[in-house]
């Protein structure tokens, strides 16, 4: 088995082990501090930076996109299947399980090339306008998620002193976003512009989104 391979190998089994791992926490006592990190780990945040974390470890294009997608589709697969045999899902219907596993595996498709791809040209592009765009699109997507959960989640800190966990996972996320530029780049002015970027177009994006939910 050649070096590649077994990249590939480790990087299906680590998808695999964070949808059981999702999983266990469902069935942890809710509220407690595993349940909460357990939720997390299924959010858009946790796939976009694992997607794209993946994606930096291939020059091929194809396996930037198809290796990315499979370990989010693992993840799913472990997530049910481990729910059902041994969680919190073995008395939810079958059919139920299998159409909301489809439905999050289309996602997947379109999460795990977006950003498995965006990892590889950020990693191995000598492009520096498209290694900008691809360093972007993580960051965009996690700030804006984590921005808006955040806001969501203040008035309740002083009602439950549990949701400080939730807090500080979320700014935690942000932090790792807005240091994204600086682990892609050598060059720290190119990462501070491209980190000012992200952060402008995700608090762009978080305002867009709240005003639509709205109307």
């Amino acid at each position: 088995m050649n070096k590649r391979h077994s990249k590939v190998l480790i990087i299906l089994a680590l998808g695999l082990f964070l949808g059981i791992t999702s999983s266990i926490g469902d069935i942890l006592p809710f509220g407690s501090a595993f349940f909460i990190v357990g939720g997390f780990l299924n959010t858009a945040s946790v796939w976009c930076l694992s997607a794209f974390a993946v994606g930096t470890n291939f020059k091929s294009r194809r396996y930037a996109i198809i290796v990315p997608i499979s370990f989010l589709v693992l993840s799913i697969l472990g997530y049910y299947i481990f729910g059902y045999f041994w969680g919190d899902r073995s008395e939810v219907p079958v059919i139920t399980l299998v159409a909301t596993s489809l439905s999050w595996m289309f996602i997947a498709l379109f999460v795990g090339a977006l950003c498995g791809l965006s990892g590889m040209i950020a990693k191995h592009s000598r492009d520096i306008k498209k290694r900008m765009i691809a360093v972007t699109v993580p960051m965009v997507i996690i700030i804006t998620e984590s921005i808006i959960s955040l806001i969501q989640l203040l008035p309740y800190l002083s009602t439950n002193s549990s949701n400080f966990i939730p807090f500080l996972i979320l700014s935690i996320l942000i932090l790792v976003a807005l240091s994204i530029p600086f682990f892609v780049y050598r060059n720290k002015r190119i990462s501070l512009y491209n980190m000012i970027l992200g952060l402008i177009l995700s608090i762009v994006g978080a305002l867009v989104l709240m005003g639509i939910s709205t109307i």
